[in-house]
């Protein structure tokens, strides 16, 4: 039994699911399993409503802080805009003391004026509005103690782009989803907007910006693709027929398991930028499934989840694999008991109040490199994400409950109104956290009884 504290936050953490290639230091923005909480998600950057990418900014060196920035969401017309946006910014380049700068965030609802406070480098800012393209402005050099060039966010219609597919013998494809997300300087900026379908195999991406355009294809039976092109009205392309990966979902008994899900929570692929948030497949009444759209040359990582949200990891899923054989072990159980100010508990869908569960995942994928005593040696590349789910409290007599099933191996983080209360698991021992909202004061006991 251990009793401690937990650390206070200021803020309801329910970041997406947040991809993190630990070798390449990339980030994702995110997905929810279930009934996840809309949050607010920092993106690597990539592009927006302007006629051409951003020049790169000469190098310079920034002091550590920060400065205000201020600028205006403007409408076609030139006046100010007065629907509620979120603004995105990324900040990048060189401090004197000799380290980089990255940083992403997120502020708002702003409309028409905005300033927000944001620590030194070179800023680019973006909003996505539903009617509009992906705007951005920057990069702005922002320096501590100086006043900042006013950013200016011009909304515009952007540009329409046809997409036409057939497959490599020239026949059309006509059920393939087709999106696209624009970019800049290799990194993706803001989310894939779907293509409406206007022909038999023609399907047309509106709102675009005017820079280069990361489109994603998929369709059954054939391999997803993702390609970067620059300023097309119509672009014609194939795809490869898909070769299946086939498999089944098996109980810590043996048994077979209908009805499982198959999610991908991150892609090592040729764009090294990771993917994620999808449903994959469901398994049959035997337990089998089949993939007819993965990625050629991609590797898939995720979670396979049961009905009654028994869950288990899945590495290195890609094309032309057979048979492959995917067990679940029994996962364990937490379970809470909450008392005290009730006020502080999150809620959702007519006050339910809830709260957040986040694990922390880790992936490895077997690659092979050279080493000094043979000309190939086997090394393993680590990669994490995290999963994030909500869980209802039932509240009886001043004393509030939850159950969650679906714990997975790894470092647990449980937000209880504004508290954090880490677990570390081995995804099987059954776990019971009490805590006191008035104080703080939690309890954290495993295995407090046999199931």
């Amino acid at each position: 039994m251990s009793e401690n504290s937990p650390n206070k936050t200021g803020a309801f953490l329910f970041a997406s699911v947040l991809v993190c290639v630990l070798l390449a230091g990339l980030i994702g923005g995110g997905y929810f399993l279930n009934q996840y909480l809309t949050t607010l998600t920092t993106i690597t950057p990539t592009a927006a409503s302007t006629t051409s990418s951003p020049a790169t900014p000469a190098m310079m060196y920034f002091e550590p802080g920060q400065e205000e920035v201020t600028g205006r969401v403007l409408l076609p017309s030139g006046t100010e805009n007065t629907d509620d946006l979120l603004i995105y910014y990324a900040v990048s380049g060189h401090e004197n003391s000799g380290g980089d700068i990255y940083q992403t965030g997120v502020f708002g609802p702003v409309q028409g004026e905005f300033s927000h406070r944001i620590r030194s480098g070179n800023v680019i800012l973006y909003t996505e509005h539903p009617d509009y393209a992906l705007t951005y402005a920057g990069p702005i050099s922002n320096f501590p103690g100086l006043q900042t060039e006013e950013f200016r966010l011009e909304l515009t219609k952007g540009r329409e782009l046809e997409v036409e597919l057939k497959d490599d013998k020239g026949n059309p494809i006509s059920n393939a989803t087709v999106s696209a997300a624009p970019v800049i300087s290799a990194h993706q900026f803001g989310s894939f907007r779907e293509a409406e379908k206007i022909d038999e195999n023609v399907y047309l991406l509106k709102m675009m910006p005017a820079t280069t355009l990361r489109i994603r294809l998929s369709a059954p039976g054939y391999s997803t693709r993702e390609e970067d092109i620059d300023d097309y009205d119509h672009w014609s392309t194939q795809m490869q027929i898909a070769k299946p990966t086939t498999g089944k979902v098996f109980d810590a008994d043996g048994n077979p398991v209908a009805g499982a899900k198959l999610r991908h929570l991150l892609v090592a692929d040729e764009f090294e930028d990771p993917t994620h948030d999808a449903l994959m497949t469901t398994t049959a009444e035997d337990g089998t499934f089949i993939l007819d759209q993965l990625a050629e040359d991609a590797i898939y990582f995720g979670i396979v989840e049961t009905p009654d949200m028994q869950r288990t990891l899945f590495n290195e899923l890609k094309e032309d694999q057979k048979d492959v054989e995917i067990k679940i072990p029994k996962t364990g159980i937490i379970t809470g008991t909450i008392r005290g100010d009730f006020s502080l508990l999150k809620t959702i869908n007519n006050n339910q109040p809830i709260v957040g569960i986040q694990q922390l995942l880790t992936f490895t994928e077997k690659t092979r490199g050279s080493h000094s005593h043979s000309s190939y040696s086997p090394f393993d590349t680590p990669y994490s994400a995290s999963i994030n789910d909500l869980v209802n409290v039932t509240n009886e007599d001043g004393v509030g409950t939850f159950v969650f099933h679906g714990t997975l191996p790894g470092k647990i983080e449980i937000q209880i109104g504004p508290y954090l209360v880490p677990i570390d698991s081995n995804g099987q021992d059954d776990w019971h956290v009490e805590l006191d909202l008035t104080t703080g004061k939690s309890d954290v006991k495993i295995n407090p009884e046999k199931r």
